[in-house]
């Protein structure tokens, strides 16, 4: 079987979510990063990098049930598994690589665990 760059960046990707590698995962992102979720975008790796250190906290693990590639694209399906409120999500992830580097991530997942803590906390931090 013939190596998928797409497919071992992802898996790294993935590999530094569940050690908590956060400087090895920002390693594999283009300063361009673009990133779109349900609720959120990002545009740069440092802008999703802060974001990523602000749900550290909240995040378990990652447990990954299924992987594709076409070309420079894969997908990867996981439960994404943090504390409560928050608890698991069902989640599948895109993303593309170029230059050795991920460029974009397309996410799909349902959002209201994650809303609701994030709206609670903005409140609280406009009081």
């Amino acid at each position: 079987m013939a190596s998928n760059e797409a497919l071992e960046i992802g898996d790294a990707y993935f590999q530094a979510w569940n050690e908590r590698a956060w400087d090895r995962m920002r390693a594999l992102l283009a300063p361009d990063l673009s990133r779109v979720t349900p609720y959120t975008a990002f545009d740069s790796a440092d802008s999703f990098m802060e974001r990523t250190l602000w749900l550290a906290p909240k995040f378990v693990r990652l447990e990954l049930f299924a992987k594709f590639s076409c070309g420079a694209q894969a997908c990867f399906l996981y439960d994404f598994r943090c504390v409560p409120p928050l608890g698991d999500t069902t989640t599948a992830e895109l993303l593309e690589v170029a230059g050795g580097r991920i460029v974009t991530m397309r996410v799909i997942f349902d959002p209201r665990p994650f809303i609701q803590p994030v709206e609670a906390l903005l409140a609280r931090a406009r009081q």
